[in-house]
């Protein structure tokens, strides 16, 4: 059964439809990478996202897929619930949680796979390499990609489009150290 699914399980309503695949539709995001940039350049603080260090750049990128970035200072969303900021990082959580992860278990959508994984891995005593960050990042993004639409669309097989670029940029900029570090290719594997 589990090779059919192209959703992520609903523990709350098991007779949902799950051959279809989910689909992104906000009304100021064209997709769910634009929501993500926008947390990212909005994060509140006097230093954009992008120049800080690899580990409070990955730190970011996890409290966004977990729905938990800060959203004004010291505050997150369910301190502000009715904050548009707030409302939006929970509707992308549930986006997240609607694809489904195809590694290791059925019950597992994106957003839960990534948390477990990134848990997982700071769970070592070292610090969490930037191979492995890239590896969560790719991951990320080759998901959303491939198991989910935005607006009943696919995503372009050979190209980034401009809400990739957009969080990717605000993620790591675009200097080219950091393309050639971090930004995937776009017919990549993943390895996660």
């Amino acid at each position: 059964m589990s090779n059919f699914r192209k959703r992520s399980i609903d523990p709350w309503s098991p007779e949902k439809d799950s051959n279809e695949l989910p689909n992104w539709v906000h009304e100021d995001y064209e997709t769910p990478f634009h929501l993500m940039a926008d947390l990212l350049i909005n994060w509140p603080g006097s230093t954009p996202t992008s120049e800080l260090p690899s580990e409070t750049r990955h730190l970011r990128l996890v409290e966004v897929v977990a729905g938990y970035p800060e959203v004004s200072v010291g505050r997150r969303p369910l301190d502000f619930p009715f904050f548009k900021r707030s409302s939006d990082a929970l509707q992308l959580s549930l986006f997240l949680d609607e694809i489904k992860c195809d590694r290791n278990s059925e019950w597992h959508s994106l957003r839960t796979y990534l948390l477990h994984w990134d848990l997982v891995e700071h769970s070592q005593p070292q610090q969490l390499s930037r191979k492995k960050q890239v590896q969560f990042l790719h991951y990320l993004i080759d998901t959303i990609r491939t198991g989910s639409y935005h607006h009943k669309k696919k995503y372009s097989p050979d190209k980034f489009e401009s809400g990739e670029v957009k969080f990717l940029t605000a993620l790591h900029s675009m200097q080219i150290t950091r393309r050639d570090t971090f930004w995937p290719a776009i017919d990549e594997g993943n390895d996660i």
